[in-house]
């Protein structure tokens, strides 16, 4: 994820899908310039479409996650959130991974 007034990346966002099981998980883990060791707000939802996101949120040094949702035949969305040091913030929301 990058912050958006500096184009720092803060966070990466990993999404896998078991096929055997047709769910999906993610997890949302900080960069050292998103402050990795020290604990800030960080988060991570998914949820198929027509779906309840469920969602990891809180103060966390690494990774917020994993979350997991079936979703086999189901588009399903991915939305992660990190607050880092010096006042940077990113957001990101992605949709369209289909299986």
């Amino acid at each position: 994820m990058t912050e958006r007034n500096t184009g720092a990346v803060i966070s990466n966002i990993f999404l896998y899908y078991d096929a055997s099981t047709g769910r999906n998980c993610a997890s949302n883990v900080r960069t050292a310039v998103g402050g990795a060791g020290t604990a800030a707000r960080i988060s991570v939802s998914i949820w198929a479409d027509g779906g309840s996101a469920v969602t990891d949120d809180g103060n966390y040094a690494q990774y917020a996650g994993p979350v997991s949702a079936y979703a086999r035949g189901k588009c399903i969305n991915v939305k992660g959130v990190t607050y880092a040091s010096g006042g940077r913030y990113g957001s990101v929301q992605r949709s369209g991974h289909c299986g």
